[in-house]
């Protein structure tokens, strides 16, 4: 089931990930794999790999126009969208030192 916008990416996708950027698995996940490929183009991958591990997401709150992040995180949890791995998030300012 492959979209416009898969046929379009520089990226090789999988059937599955192609199905997703088709929105075969909702708006949000469709958003989410339209983000990712677009990333990827820009920093000049061939593929997506696989996450095999815990990661990370840093978000740097001083930088302008990042609570539009902090709506894109509420939005894949409303959604339902879990990761196969855990992984941690950056604490949201402000800090609060003493506990």
């Amino acid at each position: 089931m492959a979209s416009d916008a898969a046929q379009a990416a520089s990226i090789r996708l999988t059937p599955q990930e192609e199905d997703v950027l088709a929105g075969g698995e909702g708006p949000v996940s469709q958003k989410v794999m339209r983000t990712v490929v677009q990333y990827g183009e820009a920093l000049g991958a061939e593929r997506l790999v696989d996450i095999t591990g815990d990661g990370h997401l840093a978000i740097a709150y001083a930088i302008p126009g990042i609570a539009s992040s902090l709506e894109t995180l509420e939005e894949l949890v409303a959604a339902g969208l879990k990761t196969k791995y855990p992984f941690t998030l950056d604490p949201r300012p402000p800090l609060d030192y003493d506990n």
